[in-house]
């Protein structure tokens, strides 16, 4: 399968909170890989393909939380009925990967 990602993905986990077309979520879903224009989540929400989001990342670093905005582009019940989802960022955010890399997150 070809690779068609323009950014390197690195892995994490943190919180993240979904906002948009679905109601504001709680802490029930975590960041597993991110790169400056997607992402991937897991966790109890389902959300719909194409759906727009707004995603809160409870980045350990003092600050205020990451508020990052996408599109759902992929998600799928896994093997411990759990949803992996993915989500393409509408801009690219070298700096608020930054934060997330500098944070020790990163594995």
């Amino acid at each position: 399968m070809e690779n068609r990602r323009l950014f390197e993905r690195f892995r994490v986990d943190v919180p993240v909170r979904f906002s948009g077309v679905i109601p504001k979520t709680g802490p029930e879903m975590f960041l597993t890989n991110a790169s400056a224009n997607g992402a991937r989540f897991s966790g109890s929400i389902f959300v719909k393909e194409n759906d727009i989001v707004m995603l809160e990342v409870d980045v350990p670093d003092g600050h205020d939380p990451l508020i990052l905005n996408g599109r759902i582009v992929w998600s799928r019940k896994n093997k411990s009925n759990m949803y992996d989802v993915g989500v393409e960022f509408h801009d690219v955010h070298f700096m608020a990967m930054r934060r997330i890399c500098k944070s020790d997150i990163s594995f």
